[in-house]
């Protein structure tokens, strides 16, 4: 190769060229920063409490979680997010704090809590972004929108089981729920109009996960 190089000049002289001039093309892309790309610690805090409505785990989970942290040294933010079943909280911590002993603390006085509901999970604490994306997969096919839901929670697992995974997130699954369609007549020939009759579910309907209602009467 060398050697055909320096038998025709003239095409060493236009690969140098072209690649200068690769070289202009791609800089206006280049990545550049003043700063390097610093994320704070965080530590997030999952407490799963099956059955309950977001008010009720923002009333119950999120309120004894800031109890609980809110005397941790060197504390900066906390956020609380409260859904159906689940809060998830993220703590950060300033600049001039220990990793290491800021994530042992919120996990001492997460794990001290005594007074949360008797149905929530106990508090899972962990550091945040210790981990990078590695995929992302898609899952689609001509299915319906609950085989591929099923589907998608399979692929989890297989997923999770495989070698260095340190988590799994799953986006854009729908919440199920029931719709109770009676007709004008059934409600008619028993005394009732749709407000009562939804007023009668509302009163009848259990708010516990769906394996304790296997033993409900």
């Amino acid at each position: 190769m060398t050697r055909w190089f320096a038998d025709h000049p003239t095409a060493a002289n236009l690969l140098l060229i072209l690649l200068l001039a690769v070289g202009l093309f791609s800089a206006p892309n280049l990545k550049r920063e003043t700063f390097p790309d610093f994320r704070p610690v965080e530590v997030s805090i999952d407490v799963v409490y099956r059955g309950a409505s977001a008010a009720d785990v923002e009333d119950a989970i999120c309120r004894r979680l800031y109890d609980a942290v809110k005397g941790v040294d060197y504390l900066d933010e906390m956020k609380c997010v409260a859904q159906d079943n689940l809060a998830r909280a993220a703590v950060s911590m300033q600049a001039n704090g220990d990793s290491i002993r800021f994530l042992s603390d919120i996990d001492t006085e997460v794990n001290a809590l005594t007074d949360l509901p008797a149905r929530a999970e106990r508090p899972v604490v962990r550091e945040l972004h210790r981990s990078d994306l590695v995929a992302a997969v898609a899952v689609y096919g001509d299915l319906a929108p609950n085989q591929l839901e099923d589907y998608a929670l399979q692929l989890e697992e297989r997923i999770m089981a495989l070698p260095g995974v340190a988590q799994v997130t799953l986006q854009g699954l729908s919440q199920r729920q029931w719709q109770v369609e009676v007709s004008r007549a059934v409600l008619a020939q028993h005394g009732l109009s749709s407000s009562d009759l939804a007023m009668q579910l509302r009163q009848q309907s259990i708010d516990v996960p769906l394996a304790a209602c296997r033993t409900c009467t």
